[in-house]
């Protein structure tokens, strides 16, 4: 550390700091600090570590020595961090600040997000050779955050998404580079009679329905697609990679069959249909909206085909 806290020295005496600010002094400065602190050598390829304060061993759980010479960057690839790392590599090539929020990885293989503050060290006309760099633990703001965004776009009473994240699923799909040659569907589906259950059961039994109807539901689908609630009891899939109207009528007698199968609330035994209606991107749509229209056209259709044949739904008490 000393060779390198002279060399700051340095750079601070031709900057016009006070002569008095020994190299002793300097890093008593940096060692005492209650925050984080890394330094960099750049190097040709990646930056290498030269020293880290008690602050950043403590957070992190690296000693000084463990890291002094290390290609850190190569520790934060990967995990998410590709675009804060390669903000970081833009600013050194640039030779100026940078400030990202990045997973930095502790000595015990776990990680927190940071705020990591970026700031060459070199002579005015003159590459930096350093870069000093000031880490703000941002876990608690990023896990708000993300609560709130989750809040925004999942449904409160059963944790699936709602129509806001289903549409942003919808475009990122349509926005694909093989969007023509990609193919997704979107399912529409409707519980039969639903209306009946709160009418009879109440609306504490219709909110139970509804929350045993999406756990089935996503059970039902594969990793890749999405299911949502839009409201009431409509509930809508996002079907990646359907190869044919056959795989996805396969996908709707699924949906069929759990949603059939019957189910104890309060008490009651109900058996529930559902009504489900298609449409293939590109083919029977080429927006969300249409695609939407042309899924809720088939699954009335549907409804009002099997209404004839379909029972209600059937509540006696459980034994």
């Amino acid at each position: 550390m000393e060779a390198t806290v002279t060399e700051i020295h340095t750079m601070a005496l031709m900057h016009g700091s006070n002569a008095q600010f020994t190299p002793n002094f300097f890093r008593r400065i940096v060692e005492g600090s209650g925050v984080p602190m890394i330094i960099f050598e750049r190097r040709d390829r990646y930056p290498v570590v030269q020293f880290v304060n008690r602050a950043f061993s403590r957070r992190t759980g690296y000693g000084a020595d463990e890291l002094r010479g290390s290609q850190w960057w190569l520790v934060h690839a990967g995990s998410g961090n590709e675009q804060a790392l390669s903000q970081l590599r833009d600013a050194m090539r640039n030779e100026r600040d940078s400030q990202v929020q990045l997973r930095t990885h502790c000595k015990d293989g776990s990680w927190f997000w940071s705020d990591l503050h970026l700031t060459p060290l070199g002579d005015a006309g003159a590459a930096p050779r350093y870069y000093i760099g000031v880490l703000r633990d941002i876990s608690a703001e990023r896990a708000q955050q993300d609560a709130l965004t989750h809040e925004a776009q999942h449904d409160a009473l059963t944790g699936l998404p709602n129509r806001r994240l289903l549409v942003e699923r919808f475009e990122q799909a349509a926005a694909s580079p093989n969007r023509r040659t990609h193919r997704f569907a979107l399912g529409l589906i409707d519980l039969d009679d639903f209306k009946q259950v709160n009418d009879t059961l109440g609306h504490a039994a219709g909110d139970e329905l509804l929350q045993i109807a999406a756990a089935r539901l996503a059970r039902a689908t594969r990793g890749g697609d999405t299911v949502a609630r839009l409201g009431g009891d409509e509930f809508a899939v996002l079907i990646q990679s359907p190869q044919s109207y056959g795989s996805v009528t396969a996908v709707e007698s699924r949906v069929r069959t759990v949603i059939g199968r019957p189910m104890t609330i309060q008490g009651h035994e109900l058996t529930v249909s559902c009504s489900i209606g298609v449409g293939l991107y590109l083919v029977d749509g080429a927006d969300f909206e249409s695609l939407l229209e042309h899924a809720d056209r088939r699954m009335y259709a549907q409804k009002s085909a099997s209404r004839r044949d379909r029972p209600v739904a059937e509540s006696t008490a459980a034994a």
